[in-house]
């Protein structure tokens, strides 16, 4: 299945019904717009709305993993490189607890993610080009197929929760506002057929994060914590996690683009791990209002 083929874009529930592409939601973006109310935050620089959730598809690239993530999500890979690719559609969800200007504009987010994907190798796309995750971005009409396709067929699962504490403003003003901040992630990773325990990924972070402009929900963050995938030095891995987020013009109201990278060292003598993930994102409540619902 080529790489071109997985590249997609999250949906919601309420799309279940109503097929979507790039070409239709620009088309559609002035008539949507009086309908559209984007979220007022009251915090100076943050364009995020207190409580925010999506679904998102696309594809993650495991080609440079270490052999202890691969064996793991490809025990059948037989060395052919094309099997780790996976096409992945997921959940996300952030909600801002409490933050005020009294406060000095320190934030306490909470939030959560699933990741399901589906193994190159678990597709036959020549045999069958009807199948949903074989169809190329630039065709893509039916982004709601495609996600309930992957959780159908999903061989792995990656799931996280976690707090947020935002205690610094780094720029003010401008398109490109960020925030410092600390984090703690609980997760896990399974595969199916591989037993009963999931794979434990856990760690505390230092990051910052946009919170306004065509980037807003862009970061960066340093982790260190641990990864049971790892044969040496399980418990003392460093981790960097990069999200570069963008908004295109016409599409702000609903749809994002993202490109994520996540790289996993013990900075010693065991494995160092590196994958990628691309897609698109779709916003829950601008979905919702488009298809006549309300916020």
């Amino acid at each position: 299945m080529a790489r071109a083929s997985i590249l997609s874009s999250l949906v919601g529930v309420g799309l279940l019904a109503v097929p979507l592409s790039s070409s239709s939601l620009l088309a559609e973006e002035s008539a949507a717009a009086a309908s559209l109310s984007t979220p007022t935050s009251p915090f100076p620089d943050d364009e995020r709305a207190d409580f925010g959730a999506s679904f998102f598809i696309g594809s993650a690239i495991d080609n440079f993993a270490a052999d202890d993530v691969s064996s793991y999500l490809n025990p059948d890979a037989s060395g052919d490189p094309g099997v780790f690719e996976r096409a992945i559609g997921g959940i996300q969800f952030s909600y801002r607890l409490f933050g005020s200007e009294g406060r000095g504009d320190q934030q306490l987010w909470i939030y959560g993610l699933t990741i399901h994907g589906v193994r190159s190798s678990d597709v036959d796309c020549a045999s069958d080009s009807d199948i949903k995750v074989c169809k190329g971005f630039e065709e893509e009409t039916d982004p709601a197929g495609r996600f309930l396709y992957i959780v159908r067929n999903a061989s792995s699962l990656e799931a996280a929760v976690g707090a947020r504490w935002e205690f610094a403003r780094l720029r003010e003003g401008g398109e490109n506002s960020s925030r410092a901040y600390v984090s703690v992630q609980l997760g896990f990773l399974t595969v199916e057929g591989v037993g009963d325990d999931v794979i434990d990924q856990h760690h505390l972070g230092l990051g910052v994060t946009a919170t306004e402009g065509r980037f807003r929900d862009s970061y960066l963050e340093l982790g260190y914590g641990r990864s049971d995938l790892f044969a040496v030095n399980p418990d003392h891995r460093w981790k960097v996690n990069a999200l570069l987020s963008w908004w295109p013009d016409g599409w702000k109201e609903k749809v994002s683009g993202f490109a994520r990278i996540l790289v996993d060292s013990d900075f010693g003598d065991g494995a160092d791990s590196i994958q990628s993930y691309f897609g698109l994102r779709f916003d829950l409540g601008k979905l919702f209002a488009k298809s006549g619902g309300s916020q």
